[in-house]
This record gives structure tokens, sequence and C-alpha cells, in this order.
């Protein structure tokens, strides 16, 4: 199976390729009036505003680096806040995909227990945890509601 790879400020991260829209450079984010926390803001794609979330400032409380590899990741998500519309998802690192067998992903031990693997990046072994962008995304705007960080 086909995923992109790419980093939060904690992890390498994988997502299933074929859940992703499109790949877009790092464009200009236009925020939005007291934004809330971890939505950027929005664009405009195809000559609509496209709301657009930030992973790493979601799921950790940092926010993703603004670097030359940052990309927004468009996908559709099925449930929640944004379902059946596009959302951009602000990530960083995504320079890179690999094929892995779905069965290479285990559950990881630990408190905060994962599916990841440990595959060759860059030319070393490295952890990924594979992630669901239609379940995390919309999981963890659903958590920044309820704790009054999104509006």
């Amino acid at each position: 199976m086909l995923f992109l790879i790419f980093r939060t400020a904690r992890a390498y991260c994988a997502v299933e390729a074929k859940g992703i829209v499109e790949v877009l450079p790092l464009l200009q984010i236009d925020a939005l009036p007291a934004g809330p926390a971890g939505v950027a803001g929005v664009i405009n794609y195809r000559g609509a505003l496209l709301p657009v979330v930030d992973l790493s400032e979601l799921a950790v409380g940092v926010a993703c680096t603004r670097l030359h590899s940052s990309r927004i990741l468009v996908t559709r998500l099925k449930t929640g806040v944004f379902a059946g519309q596009p959302v951009g998802v602000v990530v960083e690192g995504a320079t890179q995909t690999l094929r892995i067998a779905p069965e290479r992903f285990a559950l990881a031990p630990g408190p905060d227990a994962m599916w990841a693997a440990r595959e060759d990046i860059d030319g070393t072994s490295r952890l990924i945890q594979r992630i669901d962008l239609q379940t995390l995304v919309p999981t963890l705007l659903d958590q920044a509601r309820a704790t009054r960080r999104i509006a």
C-alpha cells in the first residue's frame, strides 16, 4: 500500500495516499479573526474557501514548522464538523512516499499506543506512526471544540 510520509513535532507519520485528494505547497494561509487553536485559517482552493488545520498543533499543541517541505494535504472528511467538504491539513516534511505492507504496522505498547512500523527513511530505520486522517482530524477538532479551543 502506498503511504505519504511526513513529520509532526514528535513523530514520523504515514497516511494512506489514496485518502489524499491533492498535495499543495504551503500556500499563504489567511488566518481567521480570533482563530481557534489548531485551525490555521483558510486558503483559496479552486475558487472556494478551504479550511486548513494544523495537524501538529491539533495533535500535540506545537504548530507545524513552516519549511520548504511543508505541505497542505487536501482530503475530504466523512465525519465531524467538516464532513463532506474538502479540508486542508498542514504537515511538515512531506516529501516522500513509501510502499508499506499494512500488516507491517503493529500496535506499539505504551500509554500512547499507536499503529507503527519500523521502515527505512533517509537511510535510517525509523519508527513511523500510521494515522488515518478520516478518524484523527475530526476527533481532534471535536476535542478542541469540547475544550473551547474552537468556537
